[in-house]
């Protein structure tokens, strides 16, 4: 299971290396960027997290259990009217680099999953990956499968790679419930010097 999930890493390291080729239309030498609820992600952070107050979120700093960079800034609001954290990642030149999108209190995460990667079909079109199986599987068995091997669908988008994600996080006990919008412009992945799983 876990080499499965190693793959699917490397795969979306791959695409993210491709997507800037791909996303570029023949037409215009400008690149388009990623948004985040109408704010462009090609922005500085300070520029970034100030339209996101100025839309109604609110700086978080109590601790969460949710997998969130300690360096990265966070905020909570409203995202698909869904209560959300908001983990804005930056590079070395201060730029938007990722945002990280944790939907919270989600009701029946393996159903929602699908409504919500439907919404995001009929925005971005068909996943360049996805890893989803129909499971019909009981409560803790779903949660030891998602441990393992978890959902994953992953768009090409206008200046950058969307990706969704649901897996269940055994150190929170939790559902983590992940959008995860990169800026391919921007954004550098730590690549570890072993076999470990790629970052953002």
């Amino acid at each position: 299971m876990m080499l499965n999930y190693l793959r699917q890493l490397l795969l979306l390291s791959f695409l993210l290396l491709c997507t800037p080729a791909l996303a570029q239309s023949p037409t215009t030498a400008e690149h388009q960027h990623l948004n985040f609820s109408g704010i462009s992600l090609n922005n500085t952070v300070a520029d970034f997290t100030d339209a996101l107050v100025a839309k109604g979120f609110t700086p978080e700093n109590a601790p969460l259990r949710l997998p969130i960079n300690k360096a990265n800034t966070t905020f909570r609001g409203r995202f698909e009217n869904i209560p959300c954290i908001v983990e804005v990642g930056q590079n070395r030149t201060e730029k938007v680099d990722t945002v990280h999108v944790y939907f919270l209190n989600v009701n029946n995460p393996l159903r929602s999953y699908q409504i919500l990667t439907n919404i995001f079909r009929s925005r971005y079109g068909t996943p360049i990956f996805e890893n989803y199986y129909d499971t019909h599987l009981l409560p803790n068995e779903a949660q030891q499968q998602l441990a393992s091997d978890p959902f994953v669908t992953t768009f090409s988008a206008d200046g950058g790679t969307v990706q969704f994600s649901l897996q269940y996080d055994v150190r929170f006990y939790n559902y983590i419930y992940k959008l995860l919008l990169i800026n391919t412009d921007n954004a550098q992945p730590v690549l570890p010097n072993s076999n470990d799983i790629i970052e953002w």
